[in-house]
């Protein structure tokens, strides 16, 4: 049996899966080391495991969010996989490490509509239409190919899309007008912006710099503060305007993905994300469809309606979506990722050597 080598992205601050707390675990692998200060971990298989496998012996983990260190790990033939993406630079040197799959979701910022000064819509409306999102999503995804463009809140992957968005206009005029007319008047009156992509991903740092860029020609706001950490922040991090996400659903259907993104009881309402946001015209639509049939037509049409509502304040900016990436070298066989992060089946993985 062979040994594969992993990276994570996050770290886990509970105490109760640590080996020497001997947790129950119901998995094909078990925790059997972790080293806080090392960042490093190691499962073995499970002998209480009920399936066929695990087929590997051991799975060694590197922790790190820095995308730069992920890269150099592959390169240097330290790790076999990871869940955070490579640089997409490295794409033409281990193209087998950018395996292409459909997956559901992708990454949008979010303007928290309980804190100053994004409480003000008509703020948010300027943050948006001073934003160029063509021009954005070209600093984004510089490489052809590395992704594609979106103009909607509902994923092309979904049952049902409305087929004319454009997405929001880019508008100075309107932009400067909708600041003016909001509760500061100008940029100057504004309080300090703090927006965090929440990591180092390439992708959302570089659309999250242009977005700021546009804000200081088209609007003269200065005051913002740039965190990739948003822990960064320290006391201030619940003051954080802006963050990054995305809507993770385990299936592909319009009106559960609206339900996830903007209804109160839905993950990102229900996150620091969005916190506090509350459309009575959308949870009305959304309730709704998903009282009906998947094959429903009046279910598509509510999800495109509660769609509308959430657009139309101005709460999420979508700047395109990267192609997903199965992030593994081919001699990994059978490693599958579900529609987020999470690995599907790993007792099926295994290693091929030549």
């Amino acid at each position: 049996m062979a040994t594969a080598r992993f990276i994570e992205r996050f770290s886990f601050f509970n105490e109760f899966w640590k080996p020497e707390n001997n947790p129950i675990v119901n998995g094909p692998f078990i925790l059997t080391s972790f080293d806080a200060d090392l960042q490093t971990a190691e499962m073995t298989p499970n002998p209480e495991w009920w399936k066929d496998g695990p087929l590997l012996d051991k799975v060694s983990f590197i922790f790190s969010t820095d995308q730069t260190t992920v890269g150099a790990l592959v390169l240097n033939d330290q790790i076999d996989a990871s869940l955070a993406a490579a640089p997409s630079v490295l794409r033409a040197q281990m193209p087998d490490y950018f395996r292409q799959f459909d997956a559901i979701g992708f990454n949008t910022f979010w303007m928290q509509p309980t804190r100053e000064p994004t409480s003000d819509p008509l703020v948010r409306e300027a943050l948006i239409k001073s934003v160029d999102w063509n021009a954005v999503f070209q600093a984004a995804f510089p490489i052809e190919g590395s992704g594609v463009m979106t103009t909607q809140t509902l994923d092309d992957i979904v049952t049902c899309q409305n087929p004319d968005a454009t997405g929001y206009p880019y508008d100075i005029e309107a932009a400067q007008a909708a600041l003016a007319a909001s509760s500061y008047g100008s940029a100057e009156n504004l309080p300090k912006l703090r927006v965090t992509p929440r990591g180092s991903n390439e992708f959302n740092n570089r659309a999250l710099t242009a977005v700021i860029e546009f804000w200081r020609q088209n609007l003269g706001i200065e005051n913002v503060e740039f965190q990739q950490d948003p822990n960064s922040f320290g006391d201030d991090y619940d003051k954080i305007n802006l963050s990054r996400d995305d809507v993770v659903i385990r299936f592909p259907d319009a009106a559960t993905y609206m339900w996830a993104a903007g209804h109160s009881a839905g993950p990102v309402p229900g996150s620091s994300m969005l916190s506090g946001y509350h459309n009575e015209a959308l949870e009305a639509a959304v309730d709704e469809a998903l009282t009906l049939a998947p094959d429903d037509p009046r279910r598509c049409e509510l999800a495109l309606e509660a769609q509308e509502h959430y657009e139309g304040d101005y709460v999420i900016m979508h700047f395109g979506k990267p192609l997903r990436t199965a992030n593994a070298r081919e001699h990994v066989k059978e490693y599958y990722s579900g529609p987020d992060v999470s690995v599907i089946e790993p007792w099926k993985i295994y290693i091929e050597r030549m």
